[in-house]
């Protein structure tokens, strides 16, 4: 049913270009900042620690190139403002990672934490006390003071951490074909035995710097304006149809390419849904839609643009200056049923122009 409760929707599109991955070929090009985004993984490490004691450099929750310990400080570099570790003059690495882990301590009682790895920020707890250990990197240990008698050496112990790898650069790379090294999740006891590691990239990957580089023509905010508050869930409240269009140029060194965007979600994903963006107030939300390219986007389907940070193609770059692609993109404002808001609302999502 409707009434005449009015509401305006506007959305943000934040905007970075180029970048992509593919199976064991990654490719990035000129600019700076964040160029890639991408390779999820989702791993789940158990097993007795075997040892009572902790130490500070070996976290209960890490990312890192080693899988004997945590990650040196001195391994990493600033590049375009973000530690990372460096694979290339100017590219650098990092994960985007959260991770749940428990643990039996000393006593016999059962403790667990949270936290995030790389990005945004290394750090855990449930007051955000934790971080990586003085001299350490993308390392989270359940406490900053190490010592005897913490662990029970025989209780149990689970790990799970999920991310992506994101890729960043200062502007200066420079076309170049080098290997990444293999990156690991791991959980690290004082004793080997009681190590848990897992390999977290692929073991053959290899980094593409090419002169690719694209931009986008479509608007950045989305402004349905007024509407009508409808509490039919799934019903479409707005619709709005823009440009959409990709140009990408290179200028030497001349490679073909795919040419992708990935949209990942700065709220969240409405019920799980990976084609639904979440209003930030809860309630509703976002659909997306380029014609010709994806699959309806409309409310009551569960399909169109995927707000997960999955690749969608657009298109081929060949092997020459400049090519431009001319899409369509269809936004819809969607009820979520009794719970949709009155009043101001909005959304946000950002999206990456990547090619592999």
């Amino acid at each position: 049913m409707q009434n005449k409760l009015f509401y305006f929707f506007a959305l943000s599109l934040a905007l970075t270009v180029p970048k992509y991955c593919a199976a064991e070929t990654i490719t990035i090009g000129k600019g700076s900042g964040v160029l890639w985004e991408g390779l999820p993984f989702n791993v789940t490490l158990s097993g007795a620690m075997t040892h009572a004691s902790l130490g500070s450099a070996y976290g209960l929750m890490n990312i890192g190139n080693s899988n004997t310990k945590c990650m040196s400080s001195t391994d990493l570099t600033t590049i375009a403002g973000y530690k990372a570790l460096q694979i290339a003059p100017g590219v650098g690495l990092i994960p985007r990672a959260t991770g749940q882990a428990t643990y039996t301590a000393y006593d016999g009682s059962t403790k667990s934490f949270t936290g995030t790895i790389g990005l945004p920020e290394t750090r855990g707890g449930n007051s955000g006390e934790l971080t990586s250990p003085n001299g350490y990197e993308w390392c989270l240990p359940p406490s900053m003071t190490s010592g005897g008698n913490f662990y029970s050496a025989s209780g149990s112990r689970v790990v799970n951490i999920t991310g992506t790898w994101v890729l960043v650069a200062d502007g200066t790379q420079t076309s170049s074909n080098v290997a990444i090294p293999t990156m690991w999740a791991s959980s690290f006891s004082v004793l080997r035995t009681g190590d848990r590691y897992q390999s977290i990239s692929p073991a053959s990957l290899d980094l593409r710097i090419s002169t690719i580089e694209c931009s986008v023509n479509t608007p950045t905010v989305i402004n349905f304006g007024t509407v009508t508050r409808n509490l039919t869930a799934n019903t479409e409240l707005g619709i709005q149809t823009n440009s959409f269009n990709v140009t990408c140029t290179q200028k030497s060194s001349l490679v073909t390419a795919n040419i992708s965007v990935q949209f990942r979600p700065l709220t969240s994903l409405y019920e799980g849904s990976k084609n639904r963006l979440a209003l930030a107030q809860g309630g509703g939300y976002i659909t997306g839609e380029i014609p010709g390219v994806t699959d309806s986007g409309t409310c009551n389907a569960n399909s169109g643009i995927n707000f997960n940070n999955e690749a969608i193609k657009i298109g081929r770059m060949p092997m020459q200056f400049i090519n431009t692609f001319n899409n369509q993109i269809t936004w819809r404002l969607c009820s979520g049923g009794n719970a949709l808001p009155s009043g101001a609302v909005s959304a946000s999502t950002e999206m990456l122009v990547t090619f592999n």
